[in-house]
């Protein structure tokens, strides 16, 4: 069923329509999911005559806000804020789009699958609620898919036409729960290298919306079964070579890195089975948005399935063993350029070179005798909020070889040390990263240096014998440095 504030922006539409005299058609993604049930603040209409000038001006009468979505194309969106006062408070985007085509059959037969090639003449609003509406065009059998739960190409040429269709199809499926139709797989396996003809940051935006569900390693590997991720990552062809030879899962590095995710999107389903008690305050963490609006948690999806990225290049036999020194610091630059490649953010690319570059010091951690405070600080000093992340990752990483371990005891026990690491940054935080008792300008009086790298190191020092319990209060810290100017340490 509609909600009321969409009965009310589809009612201004249409009166808006009718007065100018419009054809103006519902299609697509919002005719699809109302029939589906599925809740949506996206709605898409197709104009006859000039799009721009009717979303233009229908933009002010609305009081919305006009964006140009798609010069090219001729698509234009108007967002719009319902009124707090009427109920609602959402943003809706009215995306107009130019008819392709001399009628709305042929702008249909340009769409990409069945399902969403459908299109509702807007005069016949309102929508019926409980059948389909009469005069529903329908050139495709778009709603017999529907019901049969059926990803179906509308052409040969869908593919050709938007190469990003080939990702499209597997993100429906995942978000609608449909099955891909043969003929539509067969078409993507064979036209998988077409892929790489969309830009960059359009592959990136729709991996985005994959890994966003709940359950995206299997539908990786699903893609890489029709061989697009080949296309999109050449690493990990060079990652399926690394078989059991020289890496401990059967099926090589690559099997690791899916069973690293398939791991991660198991603690994120079930957080308090890994995280208690500190369900709460990890999964909060993971869904704090990044800058560019993306969840941090969804980040760490491709941070982990590369996160051993480099091991291939620096496989080295040592005995009966293979060891991979130097893969962190390869693996961080390896990840750079991935990254670069679809036009990740700076602040992304720093995150997953961080983690990367960093991703055995849990490991590290963990097999001390003990962990000290004074480790927790240089831990977390060096790696900042990421320090949650990379605990996250290193989990996911050790429990990816429980079903081949001889020994798993050590990977609970990797887990419990874990959580002890939670623990203290959660409820101790001020021991293991204490508050600064001392400002640079102090430390250059007190030793007399001047400003420079020295200030910073002895400010950590402090910081470090704060984390050890060694300095307290401000006159402590103090006598700390004039000691070492005593002793001719600063030098």
């Amino acid at each position: 069923m509609l909600r009321e504030e969409i009965k009310n922006l589809l009612k201004k539409v249409s009166n808006y329509a009718e007065k100018k005299n419009v054809t103006l058609y519902l299609v697509g993604g919002f005719l699809r999911d109302y029939f589906l049930r599925i809740p949506t603040t996206d709605i898409d209409f197709v104009v006859t005559g000039n799009a721009e000038k009717f979303a233009r001006r229908l933009a002010k009468i609305i009081s919305g806000s006009f964006v140009l979505l798609d010069k090219k194309n001729k698509i234009y969106r108007i967002a719009v804020k319902t009124d707090k006062r009427q109920g609602g408070n959402k943003i809706y985007h009215l995306d107009f789009s130019q008819m392709q085509g001399k009628n709305i059959q042929q702008d249909l037969s340009r769409r990409d699958f069945t399902i969403n090639s459908l299109a509702l003449p807007i005069t016949h609003y309102p929508l019926p609620i409980t059948h389909y509406p009469k005069k529903l065009i329908d050139p495709y059998n778009g709603i017999r898919d529907l019901r049969n739960k059926v990803i179906r190409k509308v052409s040969d040429k869908v593919f050709v036409t938007d190469s990003l269709r080939l990702l499209r199809a597997f993100r429906h499926r995942a978000e609608l729960q449909f099955k891909i139709e043969t003929g539509t797989l067969n078409l993507i396996k064979k036209q998988a290298q077409l892929i790489n003809h969309s830009a960059k940051e359009r592959i990136r935006d729709e991996l985005y919306k994959i890994f966003a569900t709940k359950n995206a390693t299997d539908l990786l590997q699903e893609i890489d079964r029709v061989h697009l991720l080949k296309h999109i990552f050449p690493e990990i062809e060079i990652m399926k070579k690394s078989a059991h030879e020289f890496y401990f899962h059967p099926q090589g590095l690559w099997q690791h890195s899916l069973e690293s995710l398939k791991i991660y999107e198991k603690m994120l389903n079930n957080a308090k089975k890994y995280f208690h008690p500190y369900t709460k305050n990890i999964s909060a963490y993971l869904e704090q948005k990044l800058p560019n609006g993306i969840p941090r948690g969804i980040l760490l999806k491709f941070i982990i399935l590369f996160h051993d990225v480099a091991k291939p290049q620096t496989a080295r036999p040592e005995g009966e063993r293979t060891r991979f020194f130097g893969h962190e610091r390869k693996g961080a630059k390896l990840i750079k350029k991935i990254f670069n490649r679809l036009r990740f953010s700076k602040n992304e690319i720093n995150i997953a070179e961080k983690l990367v570059r960093y991703h055995m010091r849990p490991g590290n951690l963990t097999q001390l005798p003990k962990v000290t405070n004074r480790a927790l600080y240089r831990y977390f000093r060096d790696l900042g909020n990421e320090g949650i992340d990379l605990l996250i990752v290193s989990l996911a990483d050790r429990y990816s070889y429980m079903r081949i371990s001889k020994k798993p005891q050590e990977i609970r026990a990797h887990h419990r040390k874990t959580l002890d690491i939670f623990k203290r940054y959660y409820e101790e935080k001020e021991r293991i990263l204490p508050t600064r008792l001392l400002n640079g300008y102090e430390v250059m009086k007190i030793c007399r240096i001047p400003s420079g790298p020295k200030v910073g190191e002895f400010l950590r020092l402090i910081e470090e014998k704060q984390a050890e319990g060694k300095i307290k209060t401000k006159e402590e810290a103090k006598q700390f440095l004039v000691n070492l100017t005593k002793t001719d340490k600063i030098n």
